[in-house]
């Protein structure tokens, strides 16, 4: 399957929610990837970007329609919902501490990482600028070079053979 058909798909069907079900299947058909790293510190923060990677290495392996397969085993019809008499009362959404710290320090590792990747741009960029300047100067040398043998040749008078 090409790049762009690829994610297409992981576009489309990147979704946390099949979670689960997509790391069952990636278990079972990329047990050797590196991504099995990442999938052991999983959280809510991540999870969506974690299931498009796992889409990623998956779509070599399997096709598209058997992904959704998968998926669709975890589809059931929910029972009826049970109507209640009593009156609803919001509640606020709790959140845990640990997930939260989870997140600051996934948040800190990835401003790390783009840290050390905004410098190893800036030095590439610096390296090609320096190989540039060596090329363009060694191509003025090579010109300078060539035009002294042409004018060399110019001026050596040739050699012909007396009889």
């Amino acid at each position: 399957m090409d790049f762009i058909k690829k994610n297409d798909f992981i576009v489309k069907n990147r979704k946390a929610e099949h979670f689960d079900r997509d790391l069952e299947l990636f278990k079972k058909h990329c047990p050797e990837s590196k991504l099995h790293n990442e999938l052991k510190r999983v959280n809510s923060f991540n999870k969506h970007i974690l299931v498009g990677l796992m889409l990623f290495e998956l779509l070599d392996k399997v096709q598209p329609e058997d992904i959704l397969k998968n998926r669709k085993k975890d589809e059931q019809v929910d029972p009826p919902a049970i109507v209640s008499t009593e009156p609803e009362t919001e509640t606020e959404p709790t959140v845990n501490p640990e997930d939260v710290s989870e997140i600051k320090e996934e948040i800190e590792s990835l401003k790390d990482k783009v840290d050390m990747l905004e410098s190893m741009v800036d030095s590439n960029e610096s390296d090609i600028r320096n190989i540039e300047e060596d090329m363009n100067e060694k191509y003025a040398l090579i010109q300078e070079l060539e035009t002294k043998l042409e004018e060399s040749k110019a001026n050596t008078p040739s050699k012909k053979k007396a009889k």
